[in-house]
């Protein structure tokens, strides 16, 4: 799967949709996101990359108009790209231990920015 630059904005929404609305996830802490147009088989890959099952975590699907709705006049068109294929991993850890990103194949967005989005919505340690 080709990562696309635009959609790293797609997994900085995906963050704050995820973070900012727990109540929706009944008791389960860790949520996976998946773009709505990644086939079965490049879920069942991104799951497997992540180390979860899908009884383990809340997944959640990220539409192309979900980015696009959300980022308007943030990111540009062709920032944002015609195709949610991005996937993100939220995993609730263990209190003292902070803020950790690991981002790979994003060259949009940096770690640091990832941090200060989880930090602007109210993610502590």
């Amino acid at each position: 799967m080709k990562p696309r630059k635009g959609m790293a904005v797609l997994i900085i929404l995906t963050l704050l949709v995820t973070i900012m609305s727990p109540a929706a996830f009944a008791g389960k802490a860790d949520v996976v996101s998946l773009g709505a147009d990644l086939s079965k088989a490049q879920q069942d890959e991104m799951l497997r990359e992540f180390g979860v099952s899908p009884g383990d975590v809340n997944i959640i699907e990220v539409t192309i108009q979900d980015v696009t709705e959300h980022l308007r006049g943030i990111a540009t068109r062709d920032q944002i790209g015609t195709h949610a294929i991005s996937s993100a991993y939220v995993k609730l850890l263990p209190e003292g231990e902070g803020l950790q990103v690991d981002a790979r194949n994003v060259t949009l967005v940096t770690e640091e920015m990832y941090a200060n989005a989880l930090v602007t919505a109210g993610v502590e340690d």
